[in-house]
């Protein structure tokens, strides 16, 4: 389980990663093998403020499943870089 704390982190990270080698390398394996979560995660990188938007859209909706599908995506990025 991430703590918000590190959720918080690779969220700043995310916004960035020019020069992060780890977190690029992680995101291009997410990329590979975890299409579906990577794709969320890029979105997140273009537009940060879409995150809220995402977070408060009506359950079952294509915003909301992004945002659980990045949260997903961030436990995969913090399994790869932290172990």
């Amino acid at each position: 389980m991430i703590l918000d704390t590190d959720w918080e982190l690779l969220l700043h990270r995310l916004k960035q990663p020019d020069g992060d080698m780890e977190l690029e390398e992680a995101l291009e394996r997410l990329r590979k093998n975890f299409y579906q979560l990577w794709k969320p995660i890029k979105e997140y990188q273009d537009d940060p403020e879409a995150l809220a938007e995402w977070e408060e859209a009506p359950r079952h909706s294509s915003e909301r499943a992004k945002a659980l599908l990045l949260d997903e995506g961030l436990k995969v990025i913090d399994a790869a870089m932290y172990g």
